[in-house]
């Protein structure tokens, strides 16, 4: 069987490091979009009325250490995935696009 069904295979092929980066940047988009709205929601729970500084504060706090701790385990898996392809061979199979 051959690749021919293919047709738009030539306009597929992209910058691997513009990939990447489209796709990170598009995760971070999504992770923001959920904190922000579990924030607000909880914010709607509480009321208006009953907001006081702290509440936001702590929604702030929170949306710091969700935000910090999804780039560090990203980075982290970055570099696993990094050091796992460049011994494991699997580089040559990625390479060949």
């Amino acid at each position: 069987m051959t690749n021919d069904f293919f047709i738009f295979r030539p306009l597929v092929k992209v910058d691997e490091v513009l990939y990447i980066v489209v796709f990170g940047e598009s995760l971070l988009n999504d992770a923001v979009t959920v904190v922000l709205y579990h924030m607000f929601e909880a914010y709607v729970e509480i009321e208006e009325a009953n907001l006081v500084a702290s509440d936001i504060a702590k929604g702030f706090a929170s949306f710091v250490v969700v935000a910090g701790g999804g780039t560090l385990i990203g980075i982290v898996w970055g570099y696993v995935t990094g050091f796992v392809t460049r011994f494991a061979g699997i580089r040559r199979c990625l390479d060949n696009g």
